[in-house]
């Protein structure tokens, strides 16, 4: 009798145990459910929420987290605080949280809270990318000097938000580029220079390069950017120097063609034509001297003014000159061929050319003199053909190009 009543008992218990465990295995699908569609619901809803989404989601730290950006967008910061609070207290790895909830702090006047705040995320996010621009936005709201400028080294190094960056940086210091020069790692100088090119900066551009060649010889592509913007700019007696001693050329660049063109500087500039009204490019074959000459091809199929080949070169003014070239032409047709030109590149006042070009000729060697005008510190040579105004204007033919060379004529 004992025994029958002691498994019975055992019965009621098992039974009593498997109803426990369903009705917690029911009430655990409820809530997977809610939660499901709540977090359905909050991608639905394209993260605008309402007060009443406050309540039913407040287990879902994505929530509060919209909720606090909702708040903060309306300028109640004390509310967003809140809620973002909420989010990272479920979840303490939701670093956006916790860069709103600094945002929040410092809005409401808190700074030193919202200072501990992004030291916090910063110590754990130091090295990853994607809330760098956040925390730098934070750094320079806070002045938090350490933070900003390895956020800012970090960036521009690996070209996130780069040249937002470096304007960001100017923007701390003041525009001053003595401080900017000493924020910046060494190998983040080169894009700090090629932003203040960019934006025509030319005296804070100086100040970047002379950094530059403190720590060494700059890379032949910066090199070559920085000669060319001063160029462009006509700074003439400020490139030159700096052509000369990184390049070891005195007078024209490239004079023989025999090494590659880059088209920036004071080397040949050219551009070719997508229709190929004509095409330039150096050639192996036939040379003056040397292994290279430059070729320029016509191709016959309008009556164009050509003046797409040019080299920018230094001079004295008032000094005389004697421009000294050899050709090679085939079959250059029209009245109106091409030739070699000269005109002050800074100053007007000079303009001289040779003779025109036309026909079938073998190697030929001409000479132009000139004499820059004051304060003429660079002339253009330039390959020039006018536009005829016969019936057969359109221009064919070849011209070759080879040994340029520049000399001052001694009084």
């Amino acid at each position: 009798m004992l025994v029958c009543g002691v498994d019975h008992l055992m019965k009621k218990l098992l039974l009593v145990k498997k109803t426990v465990i369903t009705l917690l295995l029911i009430l655990l699908t409820g809530w997977l459910l809610q939660y499901t569609w709540q977090k359905r619901s909050l991608s639905d809803k394209n993260q605008i929420l309402s007060d009443n989404d406050a309540k039913t989601m407040k287990f879902l730290p994505e929530a509060q987290y919209l909720l606090g950006l909702k708040a903060l967008s309306d300028s109640d910061a004390a509310t967003a605080s809140t809620y973002f609070r909420q989010a990272v207290s479920q979840d303490v790895y939701h670093i956006d949280a916790w860069l709103k909830l600094a945002e929040a702090e410092n809005a409401l006047g808190n700074v030193e809270k919202a200072k501990k705040i992004l030291q916090f995320t910063h110590r754990r996010t130091k090295l990853v990318r994607r809330w760098k621009w956040s925390e730098t936005l934070l750094a320079y709201e806070l002045r938090i000097e350490k933070i900003f400028v390895h956020n800012i080294n970090y960036m521009v190094q690996r070209g996130i938000h780069k040249q937002d960056a470096l304007q960001l940086a100017d923007a701390y210091t003041d525009y001053k580029t003595a401080l900017t020069i000493q924020m910046l790692d060494t190998e983040n100088l080169t894009p700090y220079l090629q932003n203040l090119m960019r934006l025509t900066r030319q005296a804070d551009a100086s100040l970047v390069w002379d950094a530059i060649t403190a720590t060494g010889k700059p890379a032949p592509d910066i090199l070559l950017q920085y000669v060319n913007f001063l160029v462009n700019k006509k700074k003439i007696i400020k490139a030159y120097p700096i052509w000369r001693e990184y390049t070891g050329t005195d007078g024209i660049t490239n004079p023989d063609f025999e090494k590659k063109i880059t088209r920036q500087g004071f080397d040949w500039r050219f551009g070719n034509d997508s229709e190929r009204n004509w095409v330039i490019k150096r050639v192996t074959s036939p040379t003056y001297q040397g292994e290279y000459a430059l070729q320029v091809t016509f191709g016959g199929k309008k009556n164009i003014s050509f003046h797409h080949l040019y080299q920018i070169v230094p001079v004295k003014p008032l000094a005389a000159y004697t421009l000294t070239f050899v050709w090679q032409s085939v079959n250059i047709t029209t009245d109106q061929g091409p030739f070699i030109e000269i005109y002050g590149y800074d100053q007007t006042g000079l303009s001289v050319h040779s003779r025109q070009i036309t026909g079938t000729d073998e190697w030929h060697t001409e000479s132009i003199q000139f004499k820059p005008p004051a304060n003429c510190h660079a002339v253009v040579i330039r390959l020039r053909r006018m536009k005829s105004k016969r019936f057969d204007s359109k221009i064919a033919g070849v011209i070759r190009l080879d040994n340029f060379r520049l000399s001052r004529i001694v009084p």
